[in-house]
Formats: structure tokens, sequence, C-alpha cells
């Protein structure tokens, strides 16, 4: 059953004092709602990508999973860690139609979203290069 961008909203709310929390206890400096839900369509996950302060081992990114899940419970959710192994592709996706829901510092969401366009920008090159190469073939 899609989810309703008015449940959403109601169910962020009800999350945000919980979210601020974790925000502060892990020190992550971004938190941005992507997907569909953002775009005010109906969706069946919650999509958040997290910008860290500090590059997280993978235990802890699982902990992070593990709360943050539990906040929107019961609806499943693709979770993202924004950092440097993050294609531009994703990162652009992310930031294109993202809902900020938790910034450390004011503009942060907006200057990452600019870095987000300009590194999309700056590999369109690269992904013109694997399109001919992958498709080359097939004309």
């Amino acid at each position: 059953m899609p989810i309703q961008p008015t449940a959403i909203d109601a169910s962020l709310e009800a999350g945000r004092v919980r979210l601020v929390d974790l925000v502060g206890r892990h020190r992550w400096r971004l938190v941005v709602l992507f997907g569909s839900v953002a775009r005010g369509e109906p969706g069946r996950d919650l999509d958040l990508a997290v910008l860290p302060g500090a590059t997280p081992s993978l235990l802890e990114q699982g902990r992070w999973q593990s709360e943050v899940d539990s906040l929107w419970a019961p609806w499943p959710g693709q979770r993202l860690l924004i950092g440097p192994d993050l294609s531009p592709v994703t990162r652009y996706r992310i930031f294109r139609d993202g809902r900020c829901l938790a910034e450390a510092e004011p503009g942060l969401f907006e200057r990452e979203r600019d870095r987000a366009f300009f590194l999309h920008a700056d590999s369109e090159w690269f992904r013109r290069q694997q399109r001919e190469a992958l498709y080359a073939n097939h004309r």
C-alpha cells in the first residue's frame, strides 16, 4: 500500500524531536528525505540520506539504520550515507528533490545541493563515455 504524503508529514513531525536527538548524539551534519515521498507523491518507503560529521564504521552504520528505522516504523526505507564514495548521480538525485529534515548549520543543505549539482555536471562527460561504450554494439 502506498504511503500518502499527508501521512508522512504527520509522521515526520511526530518523529522530529527524536530525529533532532539522533542528529545531536551521532553528530550528523544533515538528514535529507528524498525520493517519491519528498516530491509529494505516494510512495512505498521513506528514503533518507545522512551526512555524518565523520565516516562511521559499518557497525555504527547498522546501529544508525536501526535507530532511524524505529523513528518511522512500520514504513521501510532506503538509508544512504552521503560521503566521498557516493556517486555524483545518486548525490544529485538526493538533493534535486530532497527535503531537509535536519541540518547542523544554517545553509548547509543549500550548499550541499549546489555541490551535488556541480559534481553531477562535472561527471557528465564520463557518463556519456560510459553510455557510448555500453551501447555501441546495440545500434
